[in-house]
């Protein structure tokens, strides 16, 4: 009876069993399910705002061909002491998942997003929007300028700043302020409730709510 010390091992026999093993590690391991999922989950993803939460600094968005909606930081250019904002247009509403006043974007927002989450939360980030069409009618930015418009139904409005100027064009005025301003004290209306309180009062009552907790615990 021959046994396996009886085999020569030529180089065609090393190769087939090397070449067994090794794919039987990786059938075992499922290598390359696990890399096709990595990809996957890192790839950014394009999607439509459904809800804005203005006051989160956050959206969320349905991203195309996924069922359920992801919740996504926003984005910005600048950040420290000066930072950029955009709140879109829509209807004022409540989210009852988030507990938070959001808006509901009257137009369709393409947006890009990527996937930053970790195992304490998942949430994606919000990278900017984009057109999925081309645009047209609309006067480009000249060279060596920045250009912000406002699109309106007869004409467009806005500040394009380059070459040493700032270009402005408007329909009703510009509006200056001068001097020191007081905290936010925008009225936010819950929808679930007749009374309506500014930010301040809000943060007010939480404190509050916040010392009756541990007033309780230390009573205990």
């Amino acid at each position: 009876m021959r046994t396996i010390n009886d085999i020569t091992l030529t180089n065609g026999r090393e190769f087939k069993t090397l070449d067994l093993v090794v794919n039987k590690v990786i059938d075992n391991r499922k290598i390359e399910q696990t890399i096709d999922e990595t990809v996957d989950s890192s790839k950014t993803r394009t999607g439509v705002i459904t809800k804005f939460y203005p006051y989160l600094d956050k959206a969320e968005v349905k991203l195309d061909n996924v069922a359920k909606p992801v919740l996504c930081r926003i984005l910005h250019r600048m950040g420290g002491v000066l930072i950029d904002f955009f709140t879109p247009e829509g209807e004022l509403d409540y989210c009852e998942t988030l507990q938070e006043p959001c808006i509901l974007p009257r137009e369709e927002l393409h947006v890009l997003v990527a996937d930053i989450s970790n195992i304490d939360a998942k949430e994606m980030l919000l990278l900017g929007y984009y057109h999925p069409e081309d645009i047209v009618g609309i006067k480009p930015a000249d060279q060596g300028y920045l250009k912000i418009t406002n699109i309106g139904a007869t004409n467009t409005w806005g500040v394009q700043i380059g070459n040493g100027e700032i270009k402005v064009s408007t329909n009703e005025g510009v509006v200056f302020e001068e001097g020191e301003f007081k905290t936010d004290d925008t009225v936010i209306n819950y929808a679930n409730d007749k009374d309506t309180y500014t930010k301040d009062e809000v943060n007010e009552l939480l404190l509050q709510l916040k010392q009756e907790i541990l007033d309780e615990i230390n009573e205990g």
